[in-house]
């Protein structure tokens, strides 16, 4: 049943994901890192370095950056469904943009952001 359900969260957030991009299309998207900020707000101080370094990747535009450091945080132990959620919102955010006007490595950001969707939800 636990199974089910995360392939059931994975199927909704890529629904999710197919949506934003057909909706946003038209509109100047940008990142909300400050859900990672208040998420992460009452993690260790060395989660919150990693947060705080994803953040300052997201607001320098530099993506791939943004999600490696993502990966960092997404292997911790003990990570909260808000903090999973303000992760997923970020990937979410950052898939749309990449997907407007992707770059030359663009397929390997969609890769990575899948990998980890799925470190997260397993």
């Amino acid at each position: 049943a636990r199974t089910l359900m995360k392939y059931f969260t994975l199927l909704f957030v890529a629904a999710v994901s197919m949506v934003a991009l057909v909706i946003g299309c038209k509109a100047k998207h940008s990142v909300d890192a400050s859900r990672l900020s208040t998420g992460f707000a009452s993690a260790s101080d060395d989660l919150k370095a990693n947060v705080d370094k994803a953040v300052a990747a997201v607001k320098a535009e530099n993506y791939a950056e943004a999600i490696d450091t993502l990966s960092v945080i997404a292997e911790e132990e003990g990570l909260t469904d808000e903090q999973k959620q303000a992760m997923m919102d970020t990937l979410i955010d950052i898939q749309v943009i990449v997907s407007e006007n992707p770059p030359a490595d663009a397929d390997a950001l969609f890769e990575k952001i899948d990998e980890l969707n799925m470190t997260l939800y397993m």
